[in-house]
């Protein structure tokens, strides 16, 4: 309740039976409003004399309030290739949010470009395509869903594409550190397995950014380590009886990305870019049927260098270039060179006759020149992609029996010898030039042109030898 009239306002507030009363007030009008949340205020003017006097307000549920907001907005079709209605952008603190599953980005973006499934995404890294972005989150500046079907940039047009900016430095350090730890402690005990299996997985996160040079030269340094000890149960039955045990398998993952960026000058802005990731599985594939002895080993390692040149020859012309270098390497071998035993319903023993590996070095290169006048811009983009590789498959080159059944397997009565041999190495090159112009509202051209050749010398398709076992 107000009282207003003298020189200053007087509040009150009513007793629980609604009652108010004010005691000193001198003679003269004054200006009674009471207010409550719910209901409509009332006001009342009241004229004192010397007499006491009593008042009355009886207050009225306040009814609902509407508010409409009317802006002037074209409705026009918005006809530039960026206008897309599935297009949005997630800044570092939205995906940060994101239930993220051991630090898999990519597998939580992709549901946002195909949330049935479906063909997976294409991925784009600071500009250049990759087949992964194997990225720490920390790292991560913006991701853009389905920012441009048509741009020249990219070599082919159409939605599903994901494009990622990796941070960078500025004038104040920044920093970062986390640590995981988790293990079976909680864990539900396998219905396959006797006991709890054990399980642990450890790691950190740590970043720094800031200055080299105060407006000059920036720095970001990110390191990711991570280690897990998972273990698979294995049930299988021998001519002995059901063996019911369990095998470790360490996981090593390291990650490491580091850049440089340097402000030449007003209309010049160069980069440098180090990626290297390194993962190693051991005593892998067993499980179920599966005994340890059939254990494999997994190394992966790849590297990437990036240099970035970013040119404003005028507030209408800007010129992009990249160019990416690497190789990728991953080796898949087994435990033990001995042949492999399969027993249909029972058990699998020997070797896993797995030893393969594969080396894909690649270069890519793209430059855009972007140019901009008035309500139009054009794009015009070329990009040269090398991407040669060198595999090795040996598999089952030891040989493979196969029995029916555990009976058979006591009686040495394979049904199945299966062995491959030859040359198991094999050379593959291929280069992809493609130019785009790109005009935003206009027509859309693109060239693309293929070569390929091959090493006849080294590319030998291994034979499979069956003999089957009558008796």
């Amino acid at each position: 309740m107000e009282i207003t009239g003298l020189a200053a306002a007087i509040h009150l507030n009513t007793d629980t039976n609604g009652k108010f009363a004010s005691k000193g007030l001198a003679a003269g009008r004054y200006l009674v409003t009471v207010s409550r949340d719910g209901f409509e205020p009332q006001q009342k003017t009241v004229a004192l004399s010397d007499s006491d006097s009593s008042l009355r307000f009886i207050l009225r549920i306040a009814g609902p309030t509407f508010s409409v907001t009317v802006e002037s907005k074209s409705t026009a079709l918005d006809s530039a290739s960026e206008a897309r209605q599935d297009a949005f952008v997630l800044d570092q603190k939205t995906f940060a949010d994101l239930p993220v599953k051991d630090g898999d980005i990519l597998t939580a973006l992709s549901s946002f470009v195909n949330p049935a499934g479906g063909a997976a995404a294409t991925i784009i890294v600071d500009g250049i395509e990759r087949t992964d972005a194997d990225l720490p989150l920390s790292s991560i500046q913006q991701v853009r869903i389905n920012n441009n079907a048509y741009s020249a940039e990219f070599p082919k047009p159409g939605k599903g594409r994901i494009e990622i900016d990796t941070r960078g430095g500025d004038d104040a350090f920044h920093g970062g550190f986390l640590v995981r730890d988790r293990n079976s402690l909680f864990d539900a005990r396998n219905p396959m397995a006797a006991e709890k299996l054990p399980f642990s997985r450890k790691g950190y996160e740590a970043n720094v950014s800031g200055p080299v040079l105060r407006k000059k030269l920036w720095f970001f340094v990110d390191a990711n380590d991570e280690r897990q000890q998972q273990s698979q149960p294995v049930v299988a039955y021998l001519p002995a009886g059901i063996l019911q045990t369990d095998a470790l398998s360490p996981v090593t993952r390291d990650r490491f990305l580091g850049r440089l960026d340097w402000q030449q000058t007003k209309s010049n802005r160069v980069g440098l870019k180090y990626e290297l990731h390194l993962d190693r599985t051991e005593n892998g594939g067993v499980g179920g049927f599966s005994l340890p002895d059939l254990a494999t080993n997994l190394y992966h390692h790849d590297y990437r260098v990036e240099i970035s040149d970013q040119y404003v020859f005028s507030p209408a012309l800007l010129n992009n270039f990249r160019v990416a270098l690497g190789t990728n390497y991953t080796q898949l071998t087994s435990a033990n060179n001995q042949p492999l035993t399969l027993v249909q319903g029972a058990f699998s023993n020997g070797g896993a006759q797995v030893n393969e590996w594969r080396r894909e070095p690649r270069a890519d290169t793209l430059d855009t020149l972007s140019y901009s006048r008035g309500p139009s811009t054009w794009k015009f983009g070329i990009s040269v992609n090398f991407h040669p590789f060198r595999t090795y498959n040996a598999d089952h080159f030891g040989g493979t029996y196969t029995f029916s059944s555990l009976a058979a397997y006591e009686a040495q009565q394979p049904t199945l010898f299966t062995i491959s041999v030859g040359n198991p190495l094999l050379t593959f090159q291929q280069t992809i030039t493609r130019g785009s112009p790109n005009m935003s509202g206009g027509s859309e051209m693109s060239v693309c042109s293929r070569g390929s050749g091959m090493n006849f010398n080294r590319a030998y398709r291994a034979m499979a030898i069956s003999h089957r076992v009558w008796h």
